[in-house]
Formats: C-alpha cells, sequence, structure tokens
C-alpha cells in the first residue's frame, strides 16, 4: 500500500526495502539454481584448463552462498543491499537471472512483479509458516520448499 491506495509501478522506486528483501530472498533461494554455457575457445579457469567447446555448468546457488563473497553467507539480511554495504560484494557474486547475453530477458519485468505483489501483500496479511511445513530444498529444474503451508492472517 502507499498510504490507502494500492502501489503501482510508478511506486516501485520508492520501495528500496522491498527490492532488498526480494533481492537478498533470490541470493538464498534463486529459482534457477545451475546454468550451462559452452567455452568458444581453450582457456584456463580457477588453474584448470577447459577446453575449446567444453559444456560448463555452475551452480548460482553455491556462488549466492559464497563465504568469500558474503558475510554470513547464510543468513537472511536485506540490508546487505543497502547501497554502501552492496558495493562491498563482487560484481559476480549475485546473478540470479544470470549475466551477459544469454542473462534472463525478464529479469526487469520479474522483479518489478516480485515488488507489486510483495508491496500489495504485506501490508494487508502476515504469512505465517504452520507446522506442516517442510521448508527443505526440492530440487528440480527450479528450487522450492519440499511442502510449503501459511496460515494467512489480516493485518
Amino acid at each position: 500500500m502507499a498510504g490507502d491506495r494500492a502501489i503501482t509501478f510508478a511506486d516501485l522506486g520508492d520501495l528500496p526495502h522491498t527490492r532488498n528483501v526480494i533481492t537478498e530472498a533470490m541470493r538464498i533461494r534463486p529459482a534457477a539454481w545451475i546454468f550451462t554455457r559452452r567455452s568458444v575457445a581453450e582457456t584456463e579457469l580457477g588453474g584448470y584448463r577447459i577446453p575449446a567447446d567444453a559444456d560448463i555448468v555452475y551452480s548460482v546457488y553455491a556462488m549466492q552462498r559464497d563465504p568469500r563473497s558474503f558475510e554470513r553467507h547464510l543468513e537472511f539480511d536485506p540490508d546487505r543491499w543497502v547501497p554502501e554495504r552492496a558495493a562491498d560484494i563482487p560484481e559476480f557474486a549475485m546473478m540470479p537471472f544470470s549475466v551477459g547475453n544469454r542473462k534472463c530477458p525478464g529479469d526487469h519485468f520479474s522483479m518489478a512483479e516480485l515488488a507489486l505483489i510483495l508491496g500489495t501483500v504485506a501490508p494487508r496479511w502476515r504469512l505465517e509458516r504452520v507446522p506442516e511445513t517442510d521448508s527443505g530444498t526440492r530440487v528440480g529444474i527450479t528450487l522450492h520448499p519440499k511442502r510449503l503451508v501459511l496460515r494467512v492472517i489480516p493485518r
């Protein structure tokens, strides 16, 4: 809510904490957890020789939880994305939409949509996890909780 009215796309710039919460949630549990690339030329990466045309598989789930890039790497901390702290995070440590010419073309739409949903739901409802929830990770093409059961409570 923006006062007594629903938030709109024009309000998104005024919701930095909402954006930080979403960014941190995507760091801890990215939807797409593994990506592939193909090397175009022989190269070396981290002391390993990679031949041309090699398939490379990497996990953003692991990268975004790396203690070398993120202080208190397993803690949910939306404030790590405030500008003065985010400046200390290595450039490619956070990439839930990938990067480069294979970056998800819907990244900006997804972030806007998530902010509008969170900004609409959170002021009106509190979502409470119930005992039947199993928040362990279910691995598939995407990552999601094994069983997420929530109680919706009006604010």
